[in-house]
């Protein structure tokens, strides 16, 4: 196999990524324009500018860790709307974030327990993509796509829930270094 094969093979295995990272990086530049303006009338004596709070102090690993959980919501608010079936290459793409994020975890057992809970959402997304699949395929009755807004909007929720605790436990980590 000739490396313009290979090369080939590897573009045409992650094309269906393509929409995933546009989808991102246009959900990241929305949230960067509409902080923008915020950013330039807060002061930090002002009560608004506790919430922008978590951008500042942090380490490098903090950065890194806050663009992983954004990354994965992101990612997993875009796989359950798109109803379709996955491939292996965006179950992949969304483990990654979650894998990163337990990685530069302070501890073992914190890491161990993001570890768990992003396996959760893998799951959570596979069972959406299961029941897709079946409306797909099988059934494509009101019921069954019923039952699939349903899981989707509640998985959703959890992914949100989940971000907002990567958030809390970043700034916290963050408060402990500082204080």
């Amino acid at each position: 196999m000739s490396v313009s094969d290979s090369l080939t093979r590897i573009l045409l295995e992650i094309a269906p990524l393509s929409r995933l990272a546009a989808v991102t990086a246009g959900a990241t530049v929305a949230l960067c324009a509409a902080l923008l303006p915020l950013c330039r009338r807060t002061w930090f004596n002002k009560p608004s500018f506790s919430w922008l709070g978590i951008f500042y102090g942090q380490s490098a690993a903090g950065y890194v860790r806050l663009a992983c959980a954004w990354v994965k919501l992101v990612l997993l608010i875009t796989l359950l709307a798109g109803h379709r079936e996955l491939n292996a290459s965006e179950y992949i793409a969304f483990l990654i974030p979650g894998v990163l994020f337990a990685a530069l975890s302070r501890s073992f057992t914190s890491a161990l327990s993001k570890l768990m809970w992003a396996a959760l959402e893998a799951v959570g997304l596979l069972a959406c993509n299961t029941l897709c699949g079946f409306i797909i395929e099988m059934s494509p009755g009101a019921g069954y796509t019923a039952v699939y807004i349903l899981l989707s909007v509640f998985i959703g929720i959890f992914g949100v829930y989940l971000f907002l605790r990567d958030l809390h436990s970043i700034s916290g980590e963050r408060r402990r270094a500082v204080g």
